[in-house]
């Protein structure tokens, strides 16, 4: 019998098993390695799961309009913006529920930098916020990448509202002391640094402190006085956690 197990054996070793997708599962000869024939066929069929993937998704719609949106000059345009954003949130969610995190964050902050180099920061405002639950509920870690592509944004935000006042540019500093909330929050959370990283907790202490400013020249009754030492509170204490105390002398001379 030993000779009948040997051809056998020797028949499975040279057998190419597929799975209905045609992936090649095991290709091997006698003494395991995998033949040249075998090996090329492996090939081809990777090369070409792959090159359908990315037919897939060059012919995605969706994908295609946005990116046409962001090129687009006519960004400024509230419609247009409007538009860019209801598909950057669709597209967001999507690459997350499909767990590719990592590209979710990365269109998420794209998307919200073109939109806010064209001014639009009501528009890109909800970006951000998508961008902030994004972070926490894929548990992203903190990197360096990330960081600075947050402070790229806060910059953004800064150059897009200057000169912006108002009822509504104070709703915006607004919603953006709370986004820098949100990422302090998520860097505590799953950064090296207990509080937060040292940058976030500086950029939050700097953005509550000049809003305060803003503030105090348009302070009516006790609500907005009240708003006014939260926000000095808050850049005092924010600004000690980012390990600056010079800064903090600096403002209260």
């Amino acid at each position: 019998m030993p000779h009948i197990e040997w051809a056998v054996g020797a028949a499975l070793a040279k057998a190419i098993v597929q799975d209905r997708t045609g992936t090649v599962q095991q290709v091997c000869c006698n003494d395991g390695t995998m033949s040249a024939a075998a090996a090329r066929r492996k090939k081809q069929l990777l090369a070409r799961k792959k090159a359908q993937e990315d037919a897939a998704a060059a012919l995605d719609p969706v994908s295609a309009r946005l990116q046409a949106l962001l090129r687009d000059e006519d960004l400024k345009e509230e419609a247009i913006a409007y538009e860019a954003l209801q598909l950057a949130q669709s597209q967001v969610r999507k690459k997350v529920h499909a767990g590719e995190y990592a590209a979710a964050v990365d269109l998420a902050y794209s998307s919200s930098l073109t939109i806010l180099t064209k001014g639009r920061v009501s528009v890109a405002s909800q970006l951000l916020s998508v961008l902030a639950s994004v972070l926490r509920e894929t548990h992203t870690e903190e990197t360096d990448e990330i960081i600075r592509k947050l402070v790229e944004l806060n910059q953004a935000h800064q150059d897009a509202m200057k000169g912006q006042t108002g009822e509504e540019a104070n709703r915006l500093h607004r919603l953006q002391r709370d986004w820098l909330r949100r990422l302090v929050q998520w860097s505590s959370e799953l950064g090296k640094i207990r509080f937060g990283h040292f940058v976030l907790q500086e950029l939050l202490a700097e953005h509550c402190w000049n809003f305060s400013k803003i503030v105090v020249g348009s302070t009516k009754d006790s609500e907005d006085e009240d708003e006014l030492m939260e926000l000095k509170a808050d850049a005092v204490m924010h600004m000690a956690l980012a390990e600056q105390p010079d800064r903090i002398i600096e403002w209260l001379k």
